[in-house]
């Protein structure tokens, strides 16, 4: 019973931060350093990522335009995804990679942003990986691919991720392979376009 009702007050905090993750207005967009950003969030992972023995390298990233608030929520749970997930038998690696590309390069649906700049950034990990069929699946709201008592989560967190990166006018993607680790691929405009 206490444990159902710890899973229970998991759960509801999970749910009212999606309920507000993507709320971006204009005065909560800022100029932000996301090698600045993702040294608060690592440093917030500390204690799990010794854990995990875990090691990440990063490339230097651009300033872009967001919500400090979104961006550390996606990358807190992008990364707490890749230490949750770590493979047991080695020493847990995630790379942070990003590339500026025009929204054509991007791949961007709109010929109106064609072009426009994105931030493609690429994290990667060598943990326990998934199943590609289950891509598009894993960032659905209480979609999970393993059971609670292999895993904790509530099976909200990518779906926060989603969320966060669809506000800021961008695009999340993910790849697996079971054994051989994960990648999420964010792309994000470099400046927020503001709708006429």
């Amino acid at each position: 019973m206490v444990s159902a009702v710890g899973r229970m007050r998991v759960l509801i905090n999970d749910l009212l931060i999606f309920s507000r993750a993507g709320r971006i207005t204009p005065d909560t967009i800022a100029e932000i350093n996301l090698n600045e950003l993702l040294r608060d969030v690592l440093g917030d992972l500390d204690v799990p990522l010794q854990d995990k023995k875990g090691a990440v390298q990063t490339d230097p990233l651009p300033v872009i335009e967001g919500s400090d608030t979104g961006l550390h929520q996606l990358f807190q749970n992008i990364l707490s995804n890749s230490i949750k997930f770590a493979a047991p038998e080695r020493p847990l690696l995630i790379r942070i990679t990003g590339e500026t590309l025009t929204g054509y390069e991007a791949g961007v649906p709109s010929e109106k942003k064609a072009a426009e700049k994105y931030l493609r950034i690429r994290v990667q990990d060598n943990g326990i990986g998934f199943d590609p069929a289950y891509a598009d699946r894993i960032f659905l709201i209480f979609q999970r691919l393993h059971g609670v008592s292999e895993y904790k989560g509530t099976g909200i967190g990518l779906a926060i991720c989603k969320k966060i990166v669809e506000a800021h006018q961008g695009y999340i993607s993910a790849e697996g392979s079971p054994g051989n680790g994960a990648a999420f691929i964010i792309t994000l405009p470099l400046k927020q376009m503001r709708e006429d």
